[in-house]
């Protein structure tokens, strides 16, 4: 009966175990997918000014008449 009861236990203990971290993983997930959109926008606003740049440079000898 003894070893009933701890098999009961351990599995209660597992199974809490496992659901709290669900949510912890989730909440990494969700701070992983901001961290790489923050860094993504930053990356393309960067290459835009760039690329602006390039092509003001590149139209500014063309002569439109």
């Amino acid at each position: 009966m003894l070893s009933y009861f701890a098999r009961i236990q351990t599995d209660l203990f597992l199974c809490m175990r496992l659901s709290a971290d669900r949510g912890a993983t989730a909440v990494e997930y969700g701070l992983m997918i901001g961290i790489v959109s923050a860094l993504l926008i930053v990356t393309l606003k960067s290459l835009g000014v760039s690329l602006s740049s390039i092509f003001s440079q590149a139209t500014a000898p063309v002569v439109v008449h």
